[in-house]
């Protein structure tokens, strides 16, 4: 049976808009100023070289999307060319990885909110806040794409505002403050400033991943062989002008040191130009990127969700697609809930450790299926191909790990864990999938099932003459032969039906008898030899028993 499709309601504006939110996220609302202390004003040069790294991995992401456009993303591809436990690995760390960065979003929403409400509680405002977007993305991907439009467009807009107003109100930018510290590289020696350089690339590269998230949604865009290159390309180039510019106006305007120690960056920045109202706007700007990217998240969880039921790694129920909504309903439901369970905690280090593994994770294997996928399907039509193959893709891998270098000891441990909790999933999904798969055969041919009560020998033949005809007219209709033996009071029913079972009598023999009666005849049969109280109480009772399996 073919697999349902996700209909392709994005077109190429809402898919371009949909990577720059989830890219140009709230990160760059706090990594900014602690990334300035690290290097000073060349935290320019560290975004640049930092976008023009990922530029490696979008171009790789750019051909795989455009050529597979199927929803889970990296996943998706990575599953396309390899078997076993790899690809699994790969959706599984991507999964936890999108879910727990969409809890710390909301967390982090949250923690921001409570600087306009002190006194707002932070688990259940952020699981208020999980639910509100569940919902949203239940509606269809036509109404998470214009929330996200109108997320994004909100904070393009703040952004870009900050820039220029930062370089022509007085208060604002002045090459004096921005080389005020001793010149554009801070630290003594070349190679001091290069090492230091690196270190904050290994932070600041978060700030550029989001596009992934087109190639998660990718079974949704309109015309992918197009879009989704346009989309990736285009979004990457925007936020790494963006971030510069960011870097630029906001070392121009406060110190590298200053901006250090402030828990809200760009906020202490707009204050300098445009006074008392500027640290409650780029608050609320904040507060869009937080939504921004708990929306994008949201998208790319339930859709590696999908794909993973789709490949038989997750109950096959997840894969189902809403007939009227045409979203994937189980999945966003799934997501959600154990989202908004992972926002409860309201841990947002916690949070951070799994997302950040995740994505680097997904990114190393998702470059080398483009190599994988080259050589296992060199007939494939690609719209879209990666020049200098395979110099860019195994560029973009090194990138990765490279990047992997300067995680955090916690985020190792943390996806390590949840690499061996993947294992044991992997492990019994074959003997657990096959136990729900006997239990719902068994509930199903409940649905379809006669019970015939036998007991007396006169009667019984034409009771299960009458059930044969029923089950000859009804499809894949099957009898149940039922025979009870009243016990008395004192004898256990454990032991009376042990005796039963273990004893040969007439019961027994009128049940073979009506069931090779019913064979002869085409009709399935099962027989069923029961100890009971009372006769009526008896077949009352094994027949609410079926009723309540069907």
């Amino acid at each position: 049976m073919a697999k349902k499709q996700l209909v392709r309601t994005l077109g190429l504006p809402q898919i371009l808009i949909l990577g720059i939110g989830g890219t140009m996220g709230a990160g760059v609302f706090v990594l900014t100023g602690y990334a300035a202390g690290m290097v000073g004003p060349a935290l320019i040069l560290a975004f640049l070289v930092a976008g023009l790294l990922e530029f490696f991995t979008a171009l790789d992401y750019a051909e795989l999307a455009s050529s597979y456009p199927i929803a889970g993303g990296g996943y998706a591809y990575v599953s396309q060319a390899k078997e076993g436990f790899l690809p699994f690995s790969v959706g599984w760390v991507s999964w936890f990885g999108a879910m727990f960065y969409c809890a710390l979003c909301a967390v982090g929403f949250t923690l921001s909110l409570r600087i306009f409400l002190p006194g707002l509680p932070v688990s259940a405002t952020a699981m208020g806040i999980v639910v509100l977007f569940t919902i949203i993305n239940l509606r269809g991907s036509e109404e998470a794409g214009r929330t996200q439009v109108i997320l994004a467009g909100i904070l393009l807009a703040s952004l870009v505002g900050y820039i220029v107003l930062g370089l022509v109100l007085p208060g604002g930018f002045t090459w004096a403050r921005f080389f005020g510290e001793g010149g554009f590289f801070i630290h003594d020696g070349v190679l001091n400033n290069a090492v230091k350089i690196f270190q904050t690339i290994g932070l600041i590269h978060v700030l550029y991943v989001g596009f992934e998230v087109v190639g998660t949604a990718a079974e949704e865009v309109k015309n992918p062989g197009r879009n989704i290159p346009i989309a990736i390309v285009t979004t990457l180039c925007v936020c790494m002008v963006v971030y510069c510019a960011l870097a630029l106006v906001s070392l121009g305007v406060v110190s590298a040191e200053t901006l250090k120690n402030s828990s809200a960056p760009l906020a202490e920045v707009a204050s300098r130009f445009l006074g008392r109202v500027g640290a409650p706007l780029m608050g609320l700007a904040g507060l869009v990127a937080t939504l921004s990217s708990l929306n994008t998240a949201m998208i790319s969880s339930t859709r590696i969700a999908l794909a993973l039921s789709r490949d038989g790694y997750l109950p096959s129920f997840l894969s189902r697609i809403h007939p009227r909504l045409k979203t994937p309903l189980p999945a966003i439901l799934l997501s959600g809930g154990m989202i908004a369970a992972c926002a409860a905690t309201g841990r947002e280090v916690f949070l951070s450790y799994i997302a950040n593994f995740g994505y680097l994770y997904l990114l190393v294997f998702a470059n080398l299926a483009l190599i994988w996928l080259r050589r296992k399907f060199p007939e494939q039509q690609r719209p879209f191909k990666v020049p200098f193959y395979p110099a860019f893709p195994l560029i973009a891998a090194g990138t990765c790990v490279l990047m992997g270098a300067f995680i955090e000891p916690g985020d190792l441990a943390l996806g390590g864990g949840l690499l061996v909790l993947g294992l044991i999933v992997y492990q019994l999904r074959r003997p657990v999938s096959r136990a729900v798969e006997v239990a719902a055969q068994t509930v199903e041919a409940a649905r379809h099932e006669i019970l015939v009560p036998v007991a007396n020998p006169l009667t019984a033949e034409s009771l299960i003459r009458m059930a044969v005809i029923l089950g000859q007219a009804r499809e894949e209709s099957t009898l149940a032969a039922l025979s009870v033996v009243k016990v008395p009071e004192a004898t256990p029913l454990g032991l009376a039906q042990d005796i039963l079972d273990r004893q040969e009598n007439g019961r027994k023999a009128l049940l073979k008898r009506v069931a090779r009666y019913a064979h002869e005849r085409g009709v399935p049969v099962r027989t069923l030899l029961r100890a009971v109280r009372g006769i009526s109480s008896g077949i009352l009772g094994v027949a609410e028993a079926r009723a309540a399996w069907g």
